[in-house]
């Protein structure tokens, strides 16, 4: 399993990342709250804060403001004008 490290080359995330763990990260990129992300994608709140809980391990990062962060740095996340 490839671990995506700030301090080193950055493996794909994509490849650690599930697509449900993508998901949400791009609904808590746009705000949405826990409750929200789980209308939206037809999951509980817990699941939710379960995926939150796992990207961040996976990513290394301590906070919601990190993971976002590790999001667009590693490309997961884009801008869109």
């Amino acid at each position: 399993m490839k671990i995506y490290n700030f301090h080193t080359v950055s493996p794909a995330p994509l490849e650690i990342l599930s697509n449900r763990e993508v998901d949400v990260l791009q609904l808590i990129s746009n705000g949405y709250s826990s409750m929200k992300i789980g209308l939206q994608l037809s999951i509980s709140t817990e699941t939710v804060n379960t995926h939150r809980k796992n990207m961040r391990r996976k990513l290394k990062v301590s906070n919601t403001a990190s993971l976002v962060r590790a999001g667009f740095e590693c490309g997961v996340l884009k801008l869109y004008r």
